[in-house]
This record gives structure tokens, sequence and C-alpha cells, in this order.
């Protein structure tokens, strides 16, 4: 009964463990994304008359602002900004994950990202910009990967216009509506004909481009690539002998199990023999004991038969002695009646 509980005690804890290593590895593989870098695609929930402008843009980094890139450069692959390349990272002293994003191609230097407390921008920078704003938490939806702020999507594009003299505005920068009221208490301390359309933020994996390796580069990758392949090839070898090995083993574990079943059916044979000798010699000493008491009863018998003739020998040698004395007896006393008869005729004469 113990064995049994212990079984099963057991049975239940490799159970829980493996599915709880499971459940890590598919909480892991749902969560791998937010480390991977994305770009920021705009999407416009609601048809208005500048979805067309905004729909499908990317995100770009510029002067510490983020921004809708609407160029129309005949050079798609020339924005006016740093498209934003980011991924999220638990904010520093914080129970949240921030958002972080690259600022150029050159360096791998990342910067935060966050709202401005009072104006709802989002803007990016370093440790020091950040703090004192709001910082996050940020994360996405389940389903389309959009980005969220705080629990919910409450992303703004605000056009401001260009001033009199065509300098500054004309730009979609990217608000958070943190009041919940698409900006209106935010409008009335803008220019006159500034615009705000709610949009959303979707993530994207980035693309991957085609590499520009140098000739020392291009050798190096050669060397790796050779490198991998004799480890595979070395893996390939020692898997092979890794499975002669084992397929050895349980060859030899094959081997032994027969011969010590072969060993165990001999022990039975051997014991079965000696049980059935034993039974044997048992059998002729039963048998010798019965014997030997018939032998004694048979002798029994022959003495009775001898004592019992001897017994009647003995019976008729009596009889004629008695008859014998008897006879004497009589003659005896006749002659003896004769001389007293002789002895009285005397007498009186």
């Amino acid at each position: 009964m113990f064995s049994v509980l212990t079984v099963f005690i057991a049975f239940g804890a490799v159970t829980g463990m493996s599915e709880g290593i499971q459940a890590s590895q598919r909480r892991a593989r749902r969560e791998e994304h937010r480390s991977r870098k994305n770009n920021l695609i705009v999407h416009c929930p609601k048809s208005s008359a500048f979805a067309s402008q905004l729909e499908g843009r990317s995100v770009v980094l510029s002067g510490g602002r983020l921004f809708v890139d609407t160029s129309d450069s005949p050079d798609p692959d020339a924005p006016f900004g740093h498209p934003f390349a980011g991924y999220f990272l638990p904010y520093p002293e914080a129970r949240y994950a921030g958002l972080v994003s690259t600022i150029t191609d050159e360096a791998p230097i990342m910067n935060w990202v966050f709202a401005e407390r009072e104006s709802y921008a989002l803007c990016y920078g370093g440790r020091a910009a950040s703090e004192g704003n709001l910082t996050g938490p940020w994360d996405c939806t389940r389903q389309d990967r959009r980005l969220t702020f705080g629990g919910w999507e409450g992303f703004m594009a605000v056009r401001i216009p260009p001033a009199e003299d065509g300098s500054g505005g004309g730009f979609w920068a990217l608000y958070f509506d943190r009041d919940g009221d698409r900006m209106k208490s935010k409008l009335a301390d803008w220019p006159s004909g500034t615009l705000a359309v709610e949009v959303t933020l979707a993530r994207r994996e980035l693309r991957t481009q085609r590499p520009q390796l140098t000739a020392e580069q291009l050798a190096e990758l050669q060397k790796r690539m050779e490198a991998a392949e004799a480890a595979k090839a070395a893996e390939r070898i020692a898997g092979g002998l890794e499975e002669k090995a084992q397929q050895e083993q349980m060859r030899l574990e094959g081997e032994r199990e027969e011969r010590e079943r072969r060993e165990q059916e001999q022990r039975e044979r051997e014991f079965e023999q000696e049980k059935r000798e034993q039974e044997r010699r048992e059998q002729e000493r039963e048998n010798e004991k019965t014997e030997e008491k018939r032998e004694e009863a048979k002798k029994d018998d022959v003495k009775k038969e001898d004592r019992s003739s001897r017994v009647g020998a003995d019976g008729e040698t009596d009889d004629d002695d008695f008859s014998s004395s008897v006879c004497s007896g009589h003659s005896s006393w006749r002659a003896s009646s004769s001389a007293m008869s002789a002895l009285d005729s005397e007498s009186e004469a």
C-alpha cells in the first residue's frame, strides 16, 4: 500500500512539474515577440478626409518627437526621420514594461519612448529625459499586436498648421489621449486649424535587409559557415556513434537478459529435478519400510505356527504316561488284593 501511494505521489509531482514546464514554454513563446524589434504602422479605425494621408504610414523619430511619415519623397527608403525600431523592456525601478527604440542606424543606441506629462505628446529620449513623464505601462493586443499605453489604445495624430510665413507645422505628430476627450482639452491651446485624428499603432516585424558586407566580413562569415558545417558533420558522426553505442548497449542488454532467463530456467529445471529425486527417495524409503513390516509379519506368523506345533506334540506324550501309570497302579492293587486274600486264608486255617 505504501509503495503504491508513493508511486501515485511521485507521478502527480512529475506530471505537475511537466505541466509547469510546458506552461512556461508556451508563455515564453507567446512573449517572445515582445523582445523583437518592430516598426510601428499607422491605421485609421474610422473613415475621414485625412485617412488616406495616414493609413499604412510608418512612425518615425525626429527631433525628440514621434511623427507619422507622410513624406511623398520619390525614394520610399528615405523617410524624414529615423524609422521606429523598438521593443518592450522593463522600465528601471518600475513594475511595468517600457518601450525603447533605436534612434540611428550607425550605432545601436536605444532611447525610451514616453508621453510628455503636460502636452501628452509622444517623445523619446534617454533615462533623464523620460523621468517625470508618462513612461508606461506599454503593451500590445494579443490578436493584431496593436500598441497600448496605460492599458488602452488612445493614440491621436495631430497636425498643427504651418505659420503664416510657411515655417514649421504641417507634420502629423503622435499624441496619447490621456483624458479620453479626443484631445479637445489641448486643442484650445493650439493654433486655429489644428487637426486631431484617432489612429491605432500596429507592430510589424522589421524587414530583413540584404547585408552589406566587406571582404573581411565575408571571409569571416565563410569561416563561420564552414565551422558550422564541420560542427554539424561532427555532430552527425557523434550522433551515429552514439546511436551505434546505444544499439550495442541494447544488444548486450538483450543478451544479458536472455542469459539470465536461460539461467533462471536451468535453475528451475534443476530444482524440479531435485524435487522429483527427493520424492523418489522418500517413496523408496516408504517402500522399504513397508517391505520390512511385511517380513516381520511373516516371521511372526512362522513363529506362531512353530509354537502351535510344539504345543500339540507335548500333549500326546503326557497322555501315554498317564495311561501307563494308571495301568501300573491297577496291577499293583490287584497284586495287593491277592496277597491279602492269601493271608486271610492262612489265618482261617
